[in-house]
């Protein structure tokens, strides 16, 4: 909840009190956060529960039985997925709505410190400078400056959790697209499954050599990138040495070329 709290009561020059606060808080989210963590710990068992599943069905994947388990904790899992989706999108509105409030509260409190500034200017001319009217004025502008200071820093951390929670969300969402692909892929090897004869998917072997291909091409992709950084490193060097041996053939034809003068000097001496 944002807030703005009084200290003593404090009044301006005109014996009116005023309600703006130095002090300005952000709600905490922890019941938000506390909600996405007890999600994540069911993903997290669910996951678990998959690789079990995937374990006890090894070299039998494809068979309607371990077809049918898979499909019930896939579906579970996508249910949770989508919990987490929506609890972390209700996280980030209110962090936005927040921030809002703390924007309108933080306008109020700028434009209540320019009237009391101006009052303090009043007050100075009409009491003095050094009057107890004056110094309590300067009191009241002097809190008004701290809460705006505040202000300032919690709406900046609003801003923070504004983005935090924006950033789970997309993963949040993420996670949806990629849980609802499985279901709807191993529900559509299941389907084949109960149509079969054997009761057993046969495209699902051929995805996984599919995968397994896509795998093998990327690792030569991977093996071919570094050779070919290799190669451009080893290129780099020759050209290095190449420079170096042009710098030295360089230097030794200008001694050449100084010893050829000197004795031609010499020689039209003699």
């Amino acid at each position: 909840m944002i807030g703005c709290f009084l200290r003593g009561g404090n009044k301006m020059a005109d014996g009116k009190t005023f309600d703006i606060g130095a002090s300005i808080r952000l709600e905490n989210d922890k019941e938000f956060r506390d909600a996405v963590t007890g999600i994540n710990k069911s993903i997290r068992t669910l996951d678990s529960e998959l690789k079990l599943v995937s374990a006890q069905y090894e070299g039998n994947a494809n068979s309607m039985e371990a077809l049918s388990r898979k499909q019930e904790v896939l579906n579970r899992l996508l249910d949770e997925h989508k919990k987490k989706s929506e609890a972390t999108k209700t996280a980030l509105e209110n962090a936005k709505a927040q921030r809002e409030r703390l924007g309108e509260t933080l306008e109020k409190t700028l434009q209540q410190f320019d009237q009391e500034r101006e009052k303090l200017e009043e007050v100075k001319k009409i009491y003095g400078e050094t009057s107890d009217e004056a110094k309590k004025q300067e009191r009241v502008v002097a809190e008004l400056e701290a809460g705006i200071s505040k202000g300032n820093e919690q709406y900046d951390k609003a801003g923070n959790k504004v983005q935090e929670w924006q950033t789970k969300l997309n993963t949040a969402e993420a996670q949806v697209i990629k849980a609802t692909s499985a279901v709807n892929r191993n529900a559509a090897y299941l389907q084949e499954a109960q149509e079969a004869t054997d009761h057993c998917a046969q495209s699902i072997d051929r995805f996984g050599n599919a995968m397994q291909q896509a795998e093998e091409e990327r690792k030569k992709m991977n093996e071919l990138t570094e050779e070919m950084k290799r190669i451009t490193e080893i290129s780099k060097e020759i050209e290095d040495i190449i420079t170096t041996i042009e710098d030295i053939a360089s230097q030794t034809n200008l001694l050449s070329l100084n010893a050829s003068i000197e004795a031609k000097q010499d020689e039209d001496l003699r």
